[in-house]
């Protein structure tokens, strides 16, 4: 490599690394200076970032927010790693979903989103599924596991092995061994 291409590689290259810096710090001071903490690392990550919050407001029917403790981001591989993390997806009628768990891992190619480790999803009417790891699929609008899985709400109490609850049609399956309790006086309330 001739000694110009290096020199503009490595000038394009601060270039972008002083944009993303100049992006966080005036994101840091709209969030009211939450400590946004932005580390590159060569080896291991493009960026990482401490108390990430990231909104997804693209797509008129479903805007999605993904706040965590800490993310890794590789370029090449397309991939996003979060610690303790928290996806909302909130749909075009007001619905919300929040799922949590210990770490996650967001395709930004496709916006699909694995969680793992305490997963809970709750829902703004109350529903509430646990389980160890799921899966959003962002094409099919889909949240789904092969795991096993619980769900509660005002009444009724179900577990089974694996689950799949559309976005689209408000549809939740349950889809092996699945055992209900109705309690008929909360379906009252």
């Amino acid at each position: 490599m001739s000694q110009d291409k290096l020199k503009r590689r490595l000038f394009w290259g601060g270039i972008a690394l002083l944009a993303v810096l100049v992006l966080f710090f005036v994101l840091d001071n709209k969030n009211g200076g939450n400590d946004v903490i932005l580390t590159v690392f060569s080896d291991k990550a493009d960026i990482e970032i401490k108390n990430f919050h990231f909104t997804e407001v693209g797509d008129p029917e479903l805007i999605w927010e993904i706040d965590a403790k800490g993310a890794r981001y590789m370029r090449d591989e397309n991939i996003a790693l979060f610690d303790d993390v928290r996806v909302r997806l909130t749909l075009s009628d007001g619905r919300s979903y929040l799922m949590t768990g210990r770490e996650g891992t967001l395709q930004t190619d496709t916006k699909d989103i694995d969680i793992s480790g305490d997963v809970s999803i709750v829902s703004d009417e109350g529903g509430q599924f646990g389980t160890d790891y799921l899966k959003y699929s962002h094409s099919e609008r889909t949240i789904y596991t092969e795991e096993d899985i619980t769900m509660k709400n005002s009444s009724l109490k179900a577990r089974g092995k694996g689950m799949a609850l559309s976005l689209k049609d408000r549809r939740i399956s349950l889809l092996s061994n699945v055992d209900v309790i109705i309690d008929a006086t909360g379906m009252n309330n």
